[in-house]
């Protein structure tokens, strides 16, 4: 970039990504990087004793490195790589940590996509004006309605359910 590509024009600097303003776009700008500073705090302690533990913590240092790329260009591109070596990369813990059968490493994309849903619809970035993401929109408040449907064996079903297809609906926004 020259130099004046950098300078705006009343001779400031410019720059490439807009800086939050306003009350709540600066909390979710403040929010974004503090959570997965905070898990990886909090299950410090609690992780290294056991082989499970040790798995969560793994999970929360792919879960922060995504987390906090998840805006930039890289972040998805990041996450479907992470998905595609997935499969590999629970292979591979079985000798190092065992076998697990509620694995955390399958939650780290369906986490990370419903938090900057929630991020993008709090700062107000949700782009739902087109017909298409109005029915994408309409078709998750219907799915999430059937979270609490009795016939499908109670809430916890209905929320670990929800967990894999809200997830996957949540990546067209």
């Amino acid at each position: 970039m020259s130099n004046d590509q950098i300078t705006g024009i009343s001779g400031g600097p410019t720059y490439v990504t807009a800086l939050p303003t306003g009350t709540r776009r600066w909390f979710a700008a403040f929010l974004g990087p503090l959570i997965p500073m905070l898990l990886i705090i909090v299950a410090m302690p609690f992780a290294l004793p056991t082989e499970l533990g040790r798995r969560l913590l793994l999970t929360t240092i792919v879960f922060g490195f995504l987390f906090l790329n998840r805006s930039r260009d890289t972040g998805p591109l990041s996450a479907f790589v992470y998905l595609a070596f997935l499969g590999g990369i629970r292979r591979w813990m079985i000798p190092l940590l065992g076998w697990e059968k509620l694995d955390p490493f399958l939650l780290i994309c369906p986490i990370l996509v419903i938090l900057s849903f929630v991020q993008a619809a709090i700062s107000g970035k949700l782009p739902i004006s087109t017909p298409i993401s109005k029915l994408i929109f309409a078709l998750l408040l219907i799915m999430g309605v059937q979270v609490f449907n009795p016939a499908q064996g109670g809430l916890t079903v209905g929320l670990a359910g929800a967990m894999f297809y809200i997830g996957t609906v949540l990546w067209f926004y």
